[in-house]
């Protein structure tokens, strides 16, 4: 709902509801937009905690300003202590929104950068050991070719073959995850028409096998597609409504 910035209004709009398995009545409701950000966040998450190394995480780059972008923004400050955090975005946006307030005693430095600034977007990039691309698009944010050897991506703003945040240049030379393989491959602009084989493995398949056991493929860049999954859902959920309940 792209008119509802014009009211100050969230663009995503729905409600989550969490069953009861025995009875079938409703036992809570969740605003759609915050929790599908925040469950998104936190699968990625996980996904960055399989292959990034702490002492290594200097730099964070963050394409888009909106839920979803402020909440990676959050979750990734919780995990890695960033020196840089560089928001790239169309429009100007208030970069206290991107900062994770219990991280008062670290000196992280927020920068701003337009979209449209190719340089200085490739420039950044470049410098980036994690970068999330959070914004719904339908061509490739930045050029591949620029992107480090070591670099993690979080791709979440893709979610239609008419959309696509990545190129080929990148997914070509990274180990691919993806959060649910099928969808990915059947539902994304990045991977329309490709190989199953151009997606590496799933997340699920990643998290029961043994951190020594996986086969990165000699890959050091490392990209993670979400598009959504029913269990990150249901699993969420059911979390978050313990938490209430405590």
């Amino acid at each position: 709902r792209e008119g509802n910035k014009n009211s100050n209004l969230p663009t995503i709009v729905g409600i989550v509801v969490l069953f009861d398995t025995v009875t079938g009545l409703p036992k809570c409701l969740f605003n759609g937009g915050y929790f599908t950000a925040l469950r998104t966040a936190s699968g990625c998450a996980v996904a960055s905690l399989l292959r990034c190394k702490k002492e290594n995480m200097k730099s964070l780059m963050i394409f888009g300003g909106g839920a979803q972008a402020k909440i990676h923004a959050k979750i990734m400050q919780y995990l890695f202590v960033f020196e840089t955090v560089v928001i790239c975005n169309r429009s100007k946006v208030n970069l206290n929104e991107f900062k994770y307030n219990d991280n008062n005693n670290v000196e992280t430095k927020f920068l701003y950068v337009h979209s449209d600034d190719e340089e200085d977007v490739n420039s950044f990039v470049a410098q980036s050991q994690m970068i999330c691309t959070c914004t719904p698009s339908t061509f490739p944010l930045f050029k591949g070719s620029f992107v480090s050897e070591g670099t993690f991506i979080n791709a979440v703003g893709s979610f239609k073959n008419t959309m696509r945040e990545l190129d080929d240049v990148l997914l070509e030379k990274a180990f691919v995850i993806a959060d649910d393989k099928n969808h990915v491959l059947e539902t994304t602009g990045e991977f329309k028409g490709k190989k199953e084989e151009s997606v590496h493995a799933s997340l699920g398949q990643l998290l029961v096998t043994e951190k020594e056991e996986i086969d990165w493929k000699k890959k050091t860049i490392t990209v993670f597609k979400s598009v959504g999954h029913s269990a990150q859902d249901l699993f969420f959920a059911s979390k978050a409504y313990q938490i209430l309940k405590e």
